[in-house]
C-alpha cells in the first residue's frame, strides 16, 4: 500500500502541472470546431464542463485531465495484478503517465482519454471478474469508432486462447462497429509508413519506442502473450499495415498501443532480475538512457515555446495552433475591440471562445485590405508568429 499513497501524492502534483499547462494553451481550430459546431460526445462534455466552471482553457480540458488521472489509477491497479510487485506497478504507472502522447491527450480535446479509460476499465474487470467484463461491450461500441480495433484484437486473442464465447462476441461487436461507423479507406493510396513510425516515436519518445518495438517482437517470438499484449500488438500492426496506403488517425490506434507499457516494464524487469548483480550494469545504463530521454522529451513538450527561436518558420512548431487565438483576443481587447468579423470561420469560433463575438463593426484579416487597417502582431519575444490586420468598417 505504501506505493499507492506515493502515487496519490504524485497524481496531486501531476494534476496541478497539467492544469497549469492547459491554461497556457489557446483553443485550437479543431477544438473550437468541436466546442461550437460538432454534435457528438466531446461537444456535449466540453460545453457541460464550461457551463459549470466558466469558459476558459482549463475548463475546456478539465474533463480530459481528470479522466487521465483516473486512467493512471486504473493502470496502477491492473499493473499490480500483472506485475505482482507494487513497486513495479508504480514504475510502470509513472512511465505511462509521462509518455508524451499520454500528456498531450490530457491537454487537447480528443477521444483518447475516454478510449484509454474504457479499455483499462475492461481490463480491470476482466482480470477481476473474467467474462463479466463483456457487459461493457455495448457502451464501448457507442463511445468511439476506434473500439473496432479493440474488438478485432479480442477476436485474435480468442483464437489464440481457443475461447469460443469471446470469439463470437468480439466478432459480432466488431461487425456492429464497422456497420455503425465504417472505416475510412477513401482517397488516393499513398505510403505513410515512415511517417507513422515517426509519430509513434513522438508519442512514446524515440528510445522508449525502440524498446517498445523490441518488447512486442520478443513476446511475439517467445514471450507471454496475454490480453494486454494482444490489444497493443494488433492496434500497432494494423496501424502500420494501413499506413502503407493512407494517413491514419492516431486517435484510433495510439490509446491501445500505449497500454503496452505494462508488458514493456514486465519484460525489462524480468530480464534484469534473472541476472546476478554483477551483470546488471548494462540494464541499468539502458534504463537511465531510455527514461532520461523520456524526461527530456517531456521537458521539451512542457517548455515548448523557446523552440520558436530555433525555427525559421514558426508554423512548423508542433504547438503553433495553440499559441494564437487567446493572444489575438487579448490584443484586440487592449485595443478596445470586443467583436470582429473574419472570413476564417475557424478563427471566428476561436475568438468567440474568448469573448470576441462576430459583428459588422470591424473586419479582421491576414492581409491589409484598407490603408487605415491596424496591424496586430502575435509574438513570442521578438519572433512574429502571425500578423493580422483589423479595420473599422462600420462607423455607426
Amino acid at each position: 500500500m505504501r506505493y499507492k499513497y506515493i502515487l496519490y501524492t504524485y497524481l496531486l502534483f501531476y494534476f496541478f502541472v497539467l492544469a497549469y499547462l492547459s491554461s497556457t494553451l489557446s483553443i485550437s481550430p479543431k477544438e473550437a470546431l468541436i466546442f461550437y459546431e460538432e454534435s457528438y460526445l466531446l461537444h456535449y462534455i466540453t460545453n457541460f464542463i464550461c457551463s459549470i466552471f466558466g469558459q476558459n482553457d482549463l475548463s475546456l480540458r478539465l474533463f480530459f485531465i481528470t479522466t487521465n488521472i483516473a486512467n493512471i489509477l486504473l493502470f496502477f491497479d491492473i499493473s499490480t495484478k500483472v506485475l505482482k510487485k507494487e513497486q513495479d506497478a508504480f514504475l510502470a504507472s509513472t512511465i505511462f503517465s509521462i509518455l508524451p502522447g499520454f500528456i498531450s491527450s490530457s491537454l487537447v480535446v480528443n477521444e483518447a482519454p475516454l478510449v484509454i479509460f474504457f479499455t483499462l476499465l475492461f481490463l480491470y474487470f476482466y482480470i477481476k471478474f473474467d467474462k463479466k467484463a463483456y457487459a461493457l461491450f455495448p457502451i464501448m461500441l457507442f463511445i468511439d469508432n476506434s473500439f473496432a480495433i479493440f474488438f478485432l484484437a479480442l477476436f485474435f486473442y480468442s483464437i489464440y486462447k481457443k475461447d469460443n464465447l469471446t470469439l463470437i462476441l468480439s466478432l459480432v461487436f466488431f461487425a456492429f462497429s464497422m456497420y455503425i461507423f465504417g472505416f475510412d479507406v477513401s482517397g488516393k493510396p499513398k505510403n505513410y509508413f515512415l511517417d507513422t513510425f515517426a509519430i509513434y516515436s513522438a508519442i512514446f519518445s524515440p528510445f522508449v519506442f525502440i524498446y517498445f518495438f523490441y518488447a512486442i517482437y520478443r513476446i511475439l517470438i517467445k514471450g507471454k502473450r496475454d490480453i494486454i499484449w494482444f490489444i497493443s500488438f494488433i492496434a500497432f500492426i494494423f496501424s502500420l499495415l494501413l499506413s502503407f496506403r493512407q494517413k491514419i488517425s492516431f486517435e484510433d490506434f495510439a490509446p491501445f498501443v500505449l497500454i503496452g507499457v505494462i508488458f514493456m516494464v514486465r519484460e525489462f524487469l524480468s530480464s534484469y532480475r534473472v541476472r546476478v548483480r554483477e551483470y546488471r550494469k548494462k540494464h541499468k545504463i539502458l534504463f537511465f538512457v531510455v527514461v532520461g530521454s523520456l524526461v527530456l522529451n517531456d521537458i521539451v513538450l512542457i517548455f515548448n515555446k523557446p523552440l520558436y527561436t530555433l525555427l525559421e518558420n514558426p508554423k512548423k512548431h508542433f504547438a503553433y495552433n495553440f499559441h494564437i487565438s487567446k493572444e489575438l483576443a487579448n490584443k484586440l481587447k487592449t485595443m478596445g475591440i470586443e467583436c470582429v468579423k473574419t472570413y476564417d470561420t475557424k478563427l471566428q469560433n476561436q475568438l468567440k471562445f474568448y469573448g470576441i463575438n462576430r459583428c459588422e463593426d470591424y473586419l479582421l484579416s491576414e492581409r491589409k485590405i484598407y490603408p487605415f487597417s491596424k496591424k496586430v502582431s502575435i509574438r513570442y519575444k521578438n519572433i512574429i508568429l502571425r500578423n493580422y490586420y483589423v479595420s473599422k468598417i462600420n462607423n455607426k
